[in-house]
């Protein structure tokens, strides 16, 4: 997939960004550059190496203004995701029809040309919660329940803070309808949550340093979580801008997971995966942030991952899937300087 690069597209988008500042200018659109947009970028880079085609400086006569950064940051986005979901298409013709894999690339190939769902309305998040809160797990015991409750009752406002960040920065959050996990009865009859609280109680048991059940189910961090798009050239601004204004809303990031730098063969996962923890009555959240290329290869290895972690599944085929999935995984544009996640 390393054909699948935009950094030799950066005159166009100078251009692009030129023609939108024409078009604009009529408006009132350019001109003297918002406080934001300063913090956004300047201060998040040393200099304008990175992303000169949304650089702005209160300074230069004609800086572009937040609506355009974020108008162009989109445009962007959009044209990344249609290549992605060529690719998608092109990959899935190489997989046998019944393959689980090749039903993921042609599913991300349809969700990546398609708008992806807005936020949502007070009306829309109160049936999410309802609907969620409804088939809570017998296998809970109350401590937990209770925890639930309080994850669904804080995830609207979570909601709204990065569906209002992602449209001020120009971009997307994927898969917001699997914001919450279940904590009803599976089609196997177990609770996700529950085998996860009793890992984590029993562990701390076994280390000689126990917990109640109500710390063991505060430790699962990702009931609540999202996933943020962007493209290779914008994925670390995303992060570093998002990070800037939920931290500016009183959110803290308590534990950043950057895999770009410190994946191996036996784990060849790309991504950043960021622990916050909210406002909100303290509770945290996962939030991730991919490019649609990563995003899809997460995906359609999952099956591999599910395979080698299967106890039952013989050293050397786990080592022969291993090796496979890291050579896929090596073949993803790596994000311009992803070495600022951290």
């Amino acid at each position: 997939m390393k054909s699948i690069s935009f950094k030799d597209s950066k005159k166009f988008r100078m251009l692009l960004a030129l023609l939108l500042a024409m078009v604009m200018l009529p408006f009132g659109c350019l001109g003297e550059s918002s406080a934001t947009a300063t913090v956004g970028i300047e201060s998040l880079f040393d200099n304008d190496e990175y992303y000169p085609w949304l650089y702005s400086d209160d300074e230069e006569e004609g800086a572009v203004s937040d609506e355009v950064l974020a108008l162009m940051n989109l445009l962007f986005l959009h044209e990344y995701n249609s290549s992605i979901a060529l690719w998608c298409r092109q990959e899935a013709e190489k997989l046998p029809e019944d393959s689980a894999s090749r039903k993921e690339y042609e599913n991300f190939a349809v969700i990546l040309q398609s708008p992806l769902p807005g936020r949502p309305t007070e009306e829309e998040s109160k049936a999410f919660s309802e609907q969620y809160l409804s088939n809570i797990s017998s296998q809970l015991q109350e401590d937990a329940v209770n925890y639930y409750r309080r994850c669904v009752a804080t995830e609207p406002s979570i909601t709204a803070d990065l569906f209002e960040i992602a449209e001020q920065i120009g971009t997307e959050m994927f898969g917001v309808e699997f914001r919450l996990k279940s904590a009803g009865e599976t089609s196997g009859g177990v609770c996700r949550i529950a085998d996860k609280i009793t890992e984590y109680y029993d562990t701390a048991a076994a280390a000689g340093a126990p917990i109640t059940y109500r710390e063991a189910a505060e430790m699962v961090t990702d009931i609540i979580r999202y996933t943020q798009l962007g493209t290779p050239d914008t994925l670390v601004y995303n992060y570093l801008y998002t990070k800037t204004l939920l931290e500016a809303k009183g959110y803290k990031f308590i534990k950043v997971k950057n895999t770009w730098q410190t994946y191996t063969v036996k784990t060849p996962y790309r991504g950043v995966n960021v622990k916050v923890q909210s406002p909100y009555d303290g509770i945290i959240f996962e939030l991730q942030f991919h490019t649609a290329e990563s995003l899809v290869v997460k995906m359609a290895e999952h099956v591999t991952y599910e395979v080698v972690r299967d106890p039952r599944t013989p050293v050397e085929e786990k080592a022969k899937l291993q090796k496979e999935s890291y050579e896929f995984y090596d073949r993803l544009t790596e994000p311009e300087a992803i070495e600022l996640v951290r």
